[in-house]
């Protein structure tokens, strides 16, 4: 199984890119059993094109959240199976709960 997930960044000084531009890292976490590899790949955009590249040759679970950008990545991609993350919708049902 892998977990991947990217996140937004702020880089300084980079080439034809603004500071206030948000970048992303992108994260996975996968492998055998007592053998864990964290991979953290840097991308100025949170385009989907970046996931695809990562998981070319990839075989089994892929566990993300609900970002669309998953989907494309792994469309012609038979190899893997893509399982969620349910935290987004738990929160939602969380915050239903202190409705009054």
């Amino acid at each position: 199984m892998m977990h991947m997930d990217e996140t937004e960044v702020q880089v300084m000084g980079e080439a034809e890119r603004s500071d206030k531009q948000k970048s992303r890292m992108w994260l996975a976490l996968g492998g055998p059993l007592g053998k864990k590899v964290i991979w953290y790949e840097y991308h100025p955009t949170r385009a989907g094109c970046h996931a695809k590249g990562f998981l070319e040759g990839y075989r089994g679970y892929l566990q993300t959240d609900g970002y669309i950008g998953y989907d494309s990545a792994v469309k012609d991609m038979p190899g893997i199976i893509q399982v969620r993350c349910f935290a987004y919708a738990g929160r939602k049902f969380f915050e239903a709960s202190k409705i009054t």
